[in-house]
């Protein structure tokens, strides 16, 4: 399944890199990144979508929960170490 998913995040890549203005690839370029497992750089894209447009409120809704997520995995960890 991760070579799938990594597989659509090099194809969301390349499509945004011919069209970059189109905030659908952001969204999905960060909901991907969140199922590769890397929050930080999820949150980064979305935050670059709600440039775009900040009234988007499911955009801005995944991000707060990815942010949400990385701190509880964080805090988890260092609970654990």
């Amino acid at each position: 399944m991760t070579g799938e998913i990594q597989e659509s995040f090099e194809l969301l890549k390349k499509c945004h890199v011919h069209n970059d203005m189109n905030i659908e690839f952001l969204k999905q370029l960060s909901r991907t990144l969140f199922l590769l497992g890397k929050p930080k750089s999820s949150i980064e894209v979305a935050n670059e979508a709600l440039k775009f447009d900040n009234t988007d409120w499911v955009t801005a809704e995944n991000m707060r929960f990815n942010c949400l997520r990385n701190f509880i995995i964080r805090k988890d960890y260092a609970i654990k170490v």
